[in-house]
């Protein structure tokens, strides 16, 4: 980033955030004589367990930033990917590959790092911005190249709101927690999982999107390819060959996953018993969810929450 005047500090907004030094926030700051623009970024750091060797996705910041009549340039380091997500506002980004918008509720995700000849905040709504910053390694490598091709890729999110939910899941692991590498492993697969499903949902068609919104309001309860299919407006031969064409799966075994993935967040919460999860995930009775989770997982509810 190229700077006219600006200054960094160490910053602690208050007492009761002093515990969280050995992590810690580094706040950045830019003003600029001209035009009067200005950017903040906090970064948390994740010092403790970002590169250690059980680590299958490597964490190195958590940024939240605001931009306001910003315009400046930046290369990343080659070893890194980001992942970010645009609250508000509408930032143009011109590169050697060519120049491109993201507006509030898109993400951006660049695999690999590439010249950035500048980035402006378009109109007068504040640029805000939440980022993670990833070591790039040959489990990461290959991961995101599989789900993602193009070496930036960006997302219009279907729901930005629930992709949020991600993000701060990752900060309250860094600065509550201590950023233990195997947690953040799992929330970072689970991003990249979420970012990929709600990339496909945007284009797939309307009438399969009806039928999985259908799926998500009635909380993953056991419900029949009739009912699927009649909420979609199609036939339910229609409906199995869609999910076969876009999702790879049958209407099914995607309701199945589905309700494993909410149990695994309910659990990953924390404030639930097991029983009261299987529950929720629609499941019959509690025997049964311990044997379809630690088949579908390979842990035990129990051991999945520690």
């Amino acid at each position: 980033m190229i700077c006219i005047k600006g200054k960094e500090e160490v910053y602690f907004p208050h007492k009761k955030r002093r515990k969280m030094a050995k992590n810690f926030i580094y706040r950045h700051e830019c003003e600029f004589s001209s035009g009067g623009g200005r950017s903040e970024e906090d970064f948390y750091i994740n010092n403790r367990d970002s590169f250690s060797s059980d680590a299958l996705l490597c964490l190195q910041f958590f940024l939240e930033s605001e931009w306001q009549n910003f315009r400046g340039t930046k290369q990343a380091e080659s070893s890194c990917a980001f992942i970010g997500l645009l609250h508000t506002g509408t930032q143009k980004r011109v590169t050697e590959d060519g120049e491109y918008e993201i507006t509030g509720g898109d993400l951006i995700l660049e695999r690999e790092s590439q010249k950035v000849l500048y980035t402006q905040a378009v109109g007068k709504v504040p640029l805000r911005r939440t980022g993670i910053i990833l070591y790039r390694n040959a489990f990461f490598d290959t991961l995101a190249g599989t789900l993602f091709p193009e070496k930036t890729d960006v997302i219009h999110c279907s729901d930005p709101a629930k992709m949020n939910t991600f993000f701060q899941a990752v900060k309250k692991e860094i600065t509550e927690h201590g950023g233990r590498s195997a947690v953040l492993s799992q929330l970072l697969f689970a991003l990249l999982q979420e970012i990929y499903f709600q990339k496909r949902k945007k284009e797939i068609p309307e009438k399969l999107r009806k039928a999985l919104e259908y799926i998500e309001r009635n909380g993953f309860r056991l419900l029949s390819r009739e009912v699927l299919a009649e909420t979609a407006g199609v036939s339910v031969r229609l409906l199995t060959e869609l999910f076969r064409k876009y999702l790879h799966t049958s209407p099914g075994k995607y309701l199945s996953s589905r309700r494993l993935e909410y149990a695994g967040e309910l659990l990953a919460a924390g404030r639930l018993t097991v029983g009261d999860v299987a529950a929720l995930a629609g499941f019959s009775s509690t025997e049964y969810f311990i044997r379809e989770f630690k088949r579908h997982t390979g842990k035990s509810p129990g051991k999945y929450r520690k």
